[in-house]
């Protein structure tokens, strides 16, 4: 005859020695009802198990029941054993990393090549800017240097005619003061 027990999910953790995670998977894999109950002042979660499920997954002192290797993990440990199974796992782990780098170098080279754009774009335009900068600079000091030659040209042409003018009133004024001298002779 069966009986069933309110067991609490840490002491059913215990008895059965596993963690109160693998407890609580296992509880939901044999669909055991739960309730719970005020206990000192907070609500505490039981397990209602028969002793049939009780005795299947207790340890006895070191002897361990058939399913103890199933209890050990949430999946079952034989499937994961084969070997076949971890070289599929790797070799699926190897092509993902794979997939992963060889994204990543696409992702880098992208970006790169992005950058050395966004480089000669900008190298290209300081130089335009620095070119028009400059070719309005030179057309100022052109623009400068011609109204100082204009300048330069007025104060010759004014120096020419003063030094002309000079010239053909000395030239006058000693023939005005030689020319009696010239004629008497």
């Amino acid at each position: 005859m069966n009986m069933e027990q309110e067991v609490k999910i840490a002491d059913l953790a215990k008895l059965w020695n596993i963690s109160v995670n693998t407890t609580w998977k296992r509880v939901n894999k044999e669909g055991l009802r739960t309730i719970k109950k005020p206990v000192e002042g907070r609500e505490i979660t039981f397990v209602i198990v028969d002793d049939e499920i009780l005795e299947k997954y207790q340890v006895h002192e070191g002897v361990i029941s058939n399913d103890y290797e199933e209890i050990l993990t949430d999946n079952n440990i034989n499937e994961a054993k084969k070997p076949n199974n971890i070289d599929k796992i790797l070799e699926y782990s190897k092509s993902i990393n794979e997939q992963i780098i060889s994204l990543n170098e696409d992702y880098n080279q992208r970006l790169n090549s992005l950058n050395n754009e966004l480089i000669t774009y900008k190298s290209k335009n300081l130089l335009l800017e620095d070119k028009a900068g400059r070719e309005g600079m030179y057309i100022n000091e052109i623009n400068q240097l011609k109204k100082e030659n204009e300048g330069y040209k007025q104060r010759l042409i004014i120096l020419l005619t003063f030094t002309i003018t000079l010239i053909i009133v000395l030239c006058i004024y000693a023939i005005y003061k030689f020319l009696p001298f010239i004629t008497l002779k």
